[in-house]
Order: structure tokens, then C-alpha cells, then sequence
């Protein structure tokens, strides 16, 4: 079956939780592979990536001096240094740019003390993906001064863009096409890194929004938080698929979230508390309900009870 075909489902953060979860991913496999019949859905554990991109790293360096910059701590937590940063959207979902991840440092100060750091040494750049080369580029325009970039996936079309404007790429999957490749954690709210950060443009420059007490927001993949149409722009669910597959993500995020209240993870602040990667409260986007829209909010509230209403309100 031609490549192009094929669904990619990566292990998120959801993995690093301490608790069981690979049911639950599985579970993902098939609700995805309900909305394509006729296609295959390839799940990628995280140890996967995170090996075959070592080894490449590995053997560049046996070349040479050089300095990994990592764009990915989950994907890659081994590197020299990093550059924390993601796609900022607005309220509603559109694009920004790329923009600092919350709670960080900006992109500009961060590119400025990656090179000090380096200092002279050749700088590779790491990331788990690369599909438009947006960061890439923007960090170049920044200053980073790199010219390597090591990925686990990467479009061949963007792989081939990047070569020709002078970058050298190597890739362990290079695919021509693909129905989508996402990460467990944007279908589950409350999840590390989950859904897109929200933010806004501060003196021309995307920037989070971080609420009280210290915490971002963000735009899960599934709706009642984002519309349909996002859902299916977003995350490739077809149109007809849509409420069912949300449904079925709102679910396995509260068993999800059952088995953390045994290891201690009950309420809002718990999670908050808890400090994951990037702690994100969900929100919603255009006509829905807002439910963070009042702060302060009830952080004492059992994110099962929170997910329950969500849950209620969605099938109400």
C-alpha cells in the first residue's frame, strides 16, 4: 500500500505518566483506524524515535565536534542544549508563528545563548518532525547559525525545500505523503503538551498566554474544545467521524485520569502541581462555552469532575 496512505500515531507524554497506558493508546489505534477502513494506522513508540534519531546524532559527531541543539525535550533529552518553542495560535485557532513555549525565555535570547554556548562549534539542530520548516527557518532568521537539521519524520517535500535552500537533512522516515502524524497527548486535555498553545501578539511576536498560577492554555484536537472543521484540518478525522471520535477521546482521557488519582493527580492543582513539560488548562474556541474563560477558576475542582461535565455538556 503507497505510503501516503498511512496514518501516524506517536507515543506523546502520556507515556511518561507512570501509569499503564498502552491499552489506552491502542485504543487510539483503532478509533483512528475506524475512520480510515481502508488505510493502515502505524503506531511509533517514543523509545523509537528517540533511538533512531540518537544514533544518527551519534554519527555525526563521530566526524567531527559539533553542538545538538534539541527543539523536542520529550523527543530528544539528550542534547547539548535547547530551544523551547512551538506554533502559538490566537483564541481561535489561527496560526500566529512560532513563538517561545510557555513559561520560557525569548526565542531571540534563547538562539543568543545557544551560540555562546556553542561557541564555534558546528551547531546540529534536532527535532521529531519536519513538515513546513517554519521553525527552522525562523530560528535561522534569528541567528542560530546551523546548517544540519536530524529528524525522525520528515516530508519529502520539505526535506527536499530545506536541501536546496543549503541544509543537509537526515531523516529516518522520509515519506511523500501521509495522512497525518500526531502525537497521542493533543487528543487528551489536561495531558503534558497537549493541543496547540494559545497565545497573542506581543509587540509583533507570538507570545503565550500564561494565566495565575503560572500555567498556559491550550487547544486540544478534539471538539467540544475546537470545531469540527479544526478537528478535521487539525488532525485529519474525517468530517463524519468527528463527534464520535471526540467522544471516544473525552472517555479515555477520564480513565486516563482515573488511574493517575491513584498515583496522587485529583484536582486541577494537583496537575498543575505535578510538573510535567508544559502544563496547559483546556479551553475552547468560537461559539462553544469558554470554561476558562472566568479565572480565577476553581482549582480545587477533580479534573474528572471537570471532564465529566465537558462530557455531559457534549452529549447534552
Amino acid at each position: 500500500m503507497s505510503e501516503r496512505n498511512v496514518y501516524y500515531l506517536i507515543e506523546g507524554s502520556e507515556g511518561g505518566l507512570g501509569v499503564q497506558v498502552s491499552d489506552i493508546q491502542q485504543q487510539f489505534v483503532s478509533a483512528i483506524q475506524t475512520c480510515f477502513p481502508n488505510n493502515p494506522v502505524e503506531f511509533v513508540p517514543r523509545g523509537k524515535i528517540r533511538n533512531a534519531i540518537r544514533a544518527t546524532v551519534k554519527e555525526l559527531s563521530s566526524s567531527g565536534e559539533v553542538f545538538v541543539v534539541s527543539l523536542s525535550r520529550l523527543y530528544y533529552p539528550n542534547a547539548d542544549d535547547y530551544i523551547d518553542c512551538n506554533r502559538i495560535v490566537s483564541k481561535d485557532g489561527s496560526t500566529l508563528g512560532i513563538g517561545p513555549r510557555p513559561k520560557t525565555y525569548d526565542l531571540s535570547v534563547q538562539v543568543k545563548s545557544v551560540m555562546d554556548k556553542a561557541d564555534g562549534r558546528v551547531v546540529v539542530v534536532v527535532d521529531d518532525t519536519l513538515f513546513h520548516g517554519e521553525s527552522i527557518r525562523g530560528l535561522r532568521a534569528l541567528g542560530l547559525e546551523f546548517d544540519t537539521v536530524v529528524v525522525y519524520f520528515a516530508d519529502r517535500g520539505s526535506s527536499r525545500s530545506l536541501t536546496e535552500q543549503g541544509y543537509t537533512v537526515h531523516a529516518s522516515l522520509e515519506t511523500a505523503g501521509y495522512l497525518d502524524v500526531l502525537p497521542v497527548h493533543d487528543f487528551l486535555p489536561f495531558v503534558p503538551l497537549c493541543g496547540k498553545v494559545v497565545g497573542k501578539s506581543v509587540y509583533g511576536k507570538p507570545s503565550p498566554i500564561v494565566v495565575p498560577p503560572g500555567v498556559s492554555l491550550s487547544l486540544p484536537y478534539i471538539i467540544p474544545f475546537i470545531l469540527p472543521e479544526q478537528v478535521h484540518s487539525w488532525a485529519s478525522i474525517p468530517l463524519e467521524h468527528v463527534q464520535e471520535y471526540s467522544e471516544f477521546a473525552l472517555g479515555q482521557t477520564m480513565e486516563l485520569f482515573r488511574r493517575l488519582k491513584g498515583v496522587g493527580v485529583v484536582s486541577i492543582a494537583d496537575y498543575i502541581h505535578s510538573n510535567p513539560p508544559r502544563r496547559s488548562l483546556p479551553m475552547s474556541v468560537g461559539l462553544r462555552r469558554q470554561m476558562f474563560e472566568s479565572l480565577p477558576i476553581d482549582y480545587q475542582e477533580p479534573i474528572l469532575d471537570y471532564l465529566g461535565r465537558t462530557l455531559h455538556a457534549f452529549r447534552g
